[in-house]
């Protein structure tokens, strides 16, 4: 249950008051403690929104960035275990409402919950506001502090270095690249190029007018889906 005292904490960590606090009880609400009222629904306009004003902010704050860094930098900062460790230090695992057996294999701090929790948050004060302009004001706070300098270094790394990077650390074989489709005039071609990681039962898409930024591409949809499932 959603008490009168929860719903000020979250209020007053936000610095937002919902005038319809249905919204906050659906957007707290796991699919295990109800199955048709949640906050799947709400989490899924609220990864879009999170894209936009995320991306937003990059795009502003560094003009001579590429497309590809400022792809990097967005999927760094709105990946689900980014995400949950904003919930975590807002506290939100503490007014989350699941189910009791949820509950009790430690769902309150299950990563993907608390992500999911997060989006569902901004969604809810999207739709509470009908304002894009407000959510950038509740949330814009959280993000600011993370974009960097030291960020764009981090994103400038290509996707396939990035990739393996990771997978070597995690002592994960590299992934397998082919080419799965080639269209268009010799001149004008599209290259379409699968990445493979077996153990991940991974399998990303990328497209490119190379095989090389097919490639990377790829490999950056590869390193997007393992942050969103983190």
């Amino acid at each position: 249950m959603l008490t009168s005292a929860k719903i000020q904490f979250i209020e007053k960590t936000f610095n937002y008051s919902f005038a319809n606090k249905e919204l906050l009880l659906q957007a707290l609400t796991h699919r295990s403690k109800n199955n048709t009222l949640n906050n799947e629904r709400l989490e899924f306009i609220g990864d879009a929104i999170l894209d936009f004003i995320v991306g937003e902010m990059l795009f502003l704050s560094f003009s001579s960035v590429d497309e590809g860094v400022l792809t990097r930098m967005r999927s760094h900062l709105v990946c689900g275990e980014s995400l949950a460790e904003h919930a975590r230090a807002l506290n939100i695992d503490t007014v989350l409402m699941l189910g009791s057996c949820e509950n009790n294999t430690g769902g309150h701090q299950r990563s993907s919950t608390l992500a999911d929790a997060f989006e569902a948050l901004v969604a809810a004060v999207y739709f509470d506001s009908n304002s894009i302009e407000k959510v950038k004001q509740v949330f814009s706070p959280i993000f600011t502090p993370l974009i960097s300098a030291d960020l764009v270094k981090k994103a400038a790394k290509d996707a396939k270095t990035l990739l393996q990077e990771y997978l070597q650390a995690n002592n994960i074989e590299l992934p397998e690249y082919a080419i799965q489709q080639t269209t268009g005039k010799e001149h004008a071609q599209t290259f379409y190029v699968s990445c493979n990681i077996l153990k991940l039962s991974l399998n990303a898409i990328g497209k490119g007018s190379s095989r090389r930024k097919a490639e990377q591409d790829a490999a950056a949809k590869a390193l997007e889906l393992i942050e969103k499932n983190a």
